[in-house]
């Protein structure tokens, strides 16, 4: 199973390096015939505290169609579980 964690990218700061989780994964069967959102309850949580603005949910959104792409060729944020 591939597992995509949405987040925002780590940045260095004084103290080490800040990022942070958008709450949601998306989690894709080997052979690609499944995607599934994984935390959507909490995902929800967020957006309603406003934590995730409206465009990071838009690219959230959007992100199945690329995803699974990355999926044929695991690399960057996509990694096997």
């Amino acid at each position: 199973m591939m597992d995509v964690n949405f987040e925002h990218p780590a940045h260095r700061t004084e103290g080490g390096f800040d990022t942070l989780d958008l709450a949601v994964d998306l989690v894709i069967d080997p052979d690609l015939s499944l995607l599934r959102w994984k935390d959507e309850d909490e995902y929800a949580h967020v957006r309603r505290l406003g934590i995730v603005s409206d465009n990071e949910h838009q690219a959230v959104e959007l992100a199945p169609g690329p995803s699974a792409g990355h999926a044929r060729r695991p690399r960057g944020a996509v990694r096997e579980r």
